[in-house]
């Protein structure tokens, strides 16, 4: 909830309730991971009728322009993510299935499609 509260922590608190979210709709249910000592992921999913567990981890794009970042988004902007996939990797368990989730936090381009937009090809 602090994070929610906060500018600066907005933005990916909010992608990692959308995440949680979507698992909760597929019938699992979250535990959230508080421990600061070591890197972990966001949450534990377990799913209510086989009870299998998967670590889950959310990263969120900082951009300019989008979600309190001061700024104009460009529209010809690349997904950048490849640190972020790189550092959610570090968060991964080794005991269980792990998921990454990364939102790219790109403007819409409904004029291309897929691979037609910048950076679906840069991904």
């Amino acid at each position: 909830m602090n994070r929610l509260r906060h500018r600066e922590g907005f933005q990916g608190a909010r992608y990692e309730i959308a995440v949680a979210s979507a698992f909760v709709r597929c019938g699992f249910e979250i535990e959230w991971l508080k421990n600061t000592e070591k890197k972990h992921g966001e949450f534990v999913a377990t799913h209510k009728t086989t009870r299998e567990r998967i670590a889950v981890e959310a990263k969120s794009r900082h951009r300019k322009g989008v979600l309190h970042e001061s700024g104009m988004p460009a529209s010809e902007m690349l997904a950048d993510v490849g640190g972020l996939y790189d550092d959610a990797l570090t968060h991964n368990p080794g005991n269980m299935p792990f998921a990454v989730f990364i939102e790219v936090n790109l403007p819409h381009e409904p004029e291309r499609q897929g691979l037609e937009k910048v950076w679906g090809r840069d991904l």
